[in-house]
């Protein structure tokens, strides 16, 4: 099997175990009509129709790899300053098939990927964890979108998969702020926890989590997270 048959592989298996498989059409949480795994719109580019008939499983399959092989992998390699890893492309497809090729384009995944500061992108896929309902609704925090993106950036780090989850928003808002992202939590929690644990005394430990903890007040934004 060659790489980019490993990618489109890896890439199917992420698109299926996150979108599900429908063989009529559905409104997804985001208001979009979808059908298959995750299509709203078919092969010839006519948008998916609440009215439309039910399609095979087969044909369902058949769409997504057509759209995987000859849209979205090309989309995500010749935005990529090097082929990387099928893992790595496996997941940024995955990404790009949900929130668009234009959000792709433009987003901190790549950004990092490119300058080689692939643990800033795996970071930077929980900035896409947000929809809307509807047209000019509030953003809402997707649960699902929020573990896809957790096992996107952990195929992409590591390729090892996680659990499958119900099917996904397909109109996806333009990532978070970092400041309001919960990564920047995680990332201050495990920084304090790094320092806990290279101290050469517990004491001395303590002291010193106590003291920063007292200096910097609620959260500090880490300075070096994704550009």
């Amino acid at each position: 099997m060659t790489n980019v048959d490993l990618t489109i592989q890896q890439s199917i298996s992420l698109c299926v175990k996150f979108e599900g498989v429908f063989l009529k059409p559905y409104i997804c949480p985001a208001g979009v009509a979808t059908i298959g795994v995750g299509a709203t719109r078919y092969a010839d580019g006519t948008p998916v129709k609440m009215t439309d008939p039910a399609i095979s499983s087969e044909s369902a399959m058949l769409m997504l790899e057509s759209d995987i092989r000859s849209i979205y992998l090309p989309a995500v390699m010749n935005r990529c300053k090097g082929l990387g890893q099928p893992n790595q492309l496996a997941a940024m497809v995955s990404l790009t098939y949900n929130i668009g090729i234009g959000a792709f384009t433009n987003s901190s995944v790549l950004r990092a990927h490119n300058r080689s500061d692939f643990m800033a992108a795996g970071r930077a896929f929980a900035l896409f964890d947000k929809h809307r309902k509807y047209k000019g609704g509030p953003l809402v925090v997707s649960k699902g979108l929020t573990r896809r993106r957790a096992e996107e950036s952990a195929v992409y780090l590591s390729s090892l998969p996680g659990p499958a989850i119900e099917p996904m928003p397909q109109a996806v808002e333009p990532e978070s702020k970092m400041t309001a992202s919960p990564i920047n939590k995680a990332s201050i929690i495990a920084g304090a926890s790094a320092i806990a644990a290279g101290a050469n005394e517990i004491n001395n430990a303590i002291v010193a989590v106590k003291n920063g903890v007292a200096s910097l007040g609620d959260w500090l934004v880490p300075a070096l997270l994704v550009a």
